[in-house]
């Protein structure tokens, strides 16, 4: 053992081709996001149920919802609330909220409504994405408990899709629907409506490292769970530390993750896919592994990202034997430990 090593004993679990120590750029999420949205802004940015959107059109529908935000005098030191699966408006919206300075609050679909709302009052939310059944069955029970809330934005999983999926799936009522009524107090309106006939105009945000970029909410095990504030210093720097031992070629990559963006892991995923130009399958229901076997597949993923119990799902589905796994680099497994014996 080296004296650094024994100074800092996690430096044992590094791999060889692992830098010790990392120059951390001087710069924001946003820097590096924007560096991201240009490096090839024709390359796919999201492949979404047979949909896709490019990075130049992610770069737009951001700027978009940034727009809408400025206008709504939302800026540095306001938190935007997330409340969705893995749909393209997560993205968006999130590329979008740090790109007018907010900080962003990621709220989980599996919270009760009596959780949603101490989240939204606890981080200051003045802006809520939600799903729109989420916001029938949960936030109208609390509507009149979030006084700092000013916007509800809706969204729907079936918005993205493609034409003839939206439309099939409509008709057949696959795709899943809330009934969207009007709010005393609050504006409440579609996703769609904050970046139509709007201009991405870029608007004078000043942001630094130092500023919060996100506030993520602990389990709460022994307590009210207590939102994390990480800066912009903070993504920074595990973006360089995760291109740094995963080995992202920029541009070059395609991941698929089965990790929720409103889990911490989920999103520093997808945030680093974005930061480095590369393509990215949305699982919006992790429990569908015949649709991840589609996406690994389909678009060759070169990286992916999933929790032990999912890896074993996959395991267990035939679809998953047959691909063809030569483009696969790595696979990461997290949130609990991986049982070997479960794959003999």
């Amino acid at each position: 053992m080296t004296d650094v090593q024994a100074e800092q004993p996690w430096l044992k679990s590094y791999d060889e081709s692992v830098q010790q120590t990392l120059p951390i750029p001087d710069a924001t999420y946003v820097d590096l996001l924007m560096e991201g949205f240009t490096l090839n802004p024709d390359r796919p940015a999201l492949h979404y149920m047979g949909a896709t959107l490019t990075f130049r059109e992610l770069d737009d529908l951001s700027s978009r919802f940034a727009s809408f935000l400025a206008e709504k005098g939302f800026g540095t030191g306001d938190v935007v609330g997330i409340n969705l699966p893995n749909i393209p408006e997560y993205p968006i919206a999130l590329a979008g909220a740090l790109r007018a300075g907010c900080s962003v609050t990621g709220i989980s679909p599996l919270l009760t409504a009596k959780e949603m709302e101490y989240q939204i009052n606890d981080s200051g939310a003045g802006v809520v994405v939600i799903m729109d059944t989420l916001l029938e069955e949960r936030l109208y029970k609390v509507k009149d408990k979030v006084p700092g809330l000013k916007h509800i934005v809706t969204a729907n999983v079936g918005h993205y899709l493609p034409t003839l999926k939206r439309i099939l799936g409509g008709l057949l009522g696959k795709i899943p629907k809330g009934n969207i009524m009007p709010i005393p107090g609050k504006h409440v309106l579609p996703f769609k409506n904050t970046i139509q006939g709007r201009t991405g105009a870029a608007a004078d945000i000043r942001i630094g490292p130092e500023d919060i970029c996100l506030i993520q909410y602990t389990g709460g095990t022994t307590g009210m769970p207590k939102g994390t504030m990480l800066t912009h210093g903070n993504l920074v720097a595990n973006h360089t530390h995760a291109r740094e031992w995963v080995q992202f070629e920029l541009g070059l990559d395609v991941l698929c993750s089965g990790f929720p963006y409103f889990h911490l892991a989920g999103l520093a995923f997808g945030m680093l896919a974005m930061a480095t130009g590369n393509t990215q399958c949305l699982i919006p229901d992790p429990r569908n592994t015949k649709h991840i076997c589609k996406e690994i597949g389909g678009y060759k993923a070169t990286i992916i990202a999933m929790v032990p119990t999912l890896y074993h799902m996959l395991l267990d589905d035939p679809a998953f034997k047959t691909l063809d796994f030569s483009p696969l680099k790595i696979c990461i497994s997290g949130a609990a430990p991986f049982s070997v014996e479960g794959i003999n």
